[in-house]
C-alpha cells in the first residue's frame, strides 16, 4: 500500500548541462500527470507523461523540470534573433529621427526583449534548436532527471504507505474495541429501555383502559424492534475484518477502504438514531470521532 503524497528530486548533468527535476504527489481522486518543461524540451512532454503515469495508479502527479547551461555550452547556446533585432532597429530609428535623438547603438538593441535568448537544448545539441533535437544528449539528461525524481517519489510513497499501514491497524483495533464494548454494553442498554418503556406504559395503560391494551401492546413491540441495533453491530464487526483483510493486501487499496470507512461510518450514525441509551450513546459519539480519524488516513492512500 502507498501513500498518495510524496516528494522527489533528482540531477542530471553531462556537456556543461545542468538538469534538475522535482516530482510532488497530492491527494486526488483520480489519476492526474502535470508536466512543466522549459520551452525548448516541449517535445519531451508526452515521454516524461508517460513516465509519470506509470508511477501513479490515483493522485495529482506534478514534474518540474529546469535546465542550466553554463561556460562553452551556455555560449553556444546564445541565439540572435535577427528578424526582431531589424524590427527594433527601423522602429527606433523612425522615433529617434522624429525626436531629433541619436540612433540607439548595437549594445542597446541586444539588451531589447527577445533579441538574444539562451537556448539550452541548442547548447547540448550543438546549436539545433528544435523539437526534434530535444531527443540529443540534453533530452537524454532531462528524462534521465525525470526518471530519478519519480523514482525518489515512488520509494517515498511506499514509506509513507508503510506509516500509513500501522497507523489504520491502530486504529482499525480502536474502532474494533469500541464495538465490542457497546456490544457488552447493549444487553443494559436493553433492559435500562425496557424499564423505561414499561413504566410509560403501565401509566398509559391506566389512562387508557382495557380498550387501548391491544394497541399500546404492539407499539411497545415496535418500539422495541426500533431500537434493537444487534444487526448494526454485527454488520460493524463485519466491515472491520474487510478492513483487516484489505489492509494486509497490496497494490492501489484507497478506494476500497475509503468505501468500507463510509459504511463504518453508516452504521455508527444508524446505531446513534436507533437508540436511546445514553450509555451506548457515548461510546457511539467516540466511535464516530476514530471513525472519522480513519476515514481522513484513508484519503491519503492510493
Amino acid at each position: 500500500m502507498r501513500s498518495m503524497s510524496g516528494f522527489g528530486r533528482a540531477t542530471a548533468s553531462g556537456g556543461g548541462v545542468s538538469v534538475v527535476c522535482e516530482a510532488r504527489s497530492v491527494n486526488h481522486r483520480f489519476a492526474d500527470v502535470s508536466i512543466s518543461l522549459p520551452p525548448a524540451f516541449a517535445g519531451l512532454e508526452p515521454a516524461a507523461r508517460r513516465e509519470a503515469a506509470a508511477t501513479s495508479s490515483r493522485g495529482r502527479v506534478e514534474v518540474t523540470v529546469s535546465v542550466d547551461a553554463r561556460g562553452r555550452a551556455a555560449a553556444k547556446g546564445l541565439r540572435l534573433d535577427e528578424d526582431l533585432l531589424g524590427w527594433y532597429a527601423a522602429r527606433l530609428k523612425r522615433v529617434a529621427a522624429r525626436a531629433g535623438l541619436g540612433v540607439p547603438d548595437a549594445g542597446l538593441l541586444a539588451q531589447l526583449p527577445g533579441v538574444v535568448v539562451r537556448d539550452p537544448l541548442g547548447a547540448a545539441a550543438g546549436g539545433a534548436a528544435t523539437a526534434g533535437a530535444a531527443t540529443g544528449a540534453a533530452g537524454t539528461l532531462v528524462l534521465k532527471a525525470v526518471r530519478g525524481a519519480l523514482a525518489a517519489l515512488s520509494a517515498m510513497r511506499t514509506r509513507e504507505g508503510a506509516a500509513l499501514v500501522r497507523v489504520l491497524r491502530r486504529s482499525t483495533a480502536t474502532l474494533a474495541r469500541g464495538v465490542e464494548g457497546a456490544a457488552a454494553a447493549w444487553p443494559e442498554a436493553v433492559k435500562r429501555q425496557r424499564q423505561r418503556t414499561d413504566e410509560r406504559l403501565v401509566e398509559a395503560l391506566a389512562r387508557l383502559g382495557e380498550a387501548g391494551k391491544a394497541g399500546s401492546a404492539r407499539e411497545l413491540l415496535a418500539s422495541l424492534e426500533r431500537g434493537d441495533v444487534t444487526e448494526e453491530l454485527d454488520r460493524l464487526r463485519s466491515h472491520l475484518a474487510q478492513v483487516r483483510d484489505t489492509l494486509g493486501k497490496g497494490g492501489a487499496l484507497g478506494k476500497r477502504l475509503d468505501f468500507l470507512s463510509q459504511e463504518v461510518q453508516r452504521e455508527l450514525n444508524t446505531i446513534g438514531a436507533k437508540c436511546g441509551d445514553a450509555e451506548v450513546v457515548r461510546l457511539v459519539v467516540g466511535l464516530k470521532e476514530e471513525a472519522e480519524r480513519f476515514r481522513e488516513q484513508v484519503q491519503n492512500v492510493e
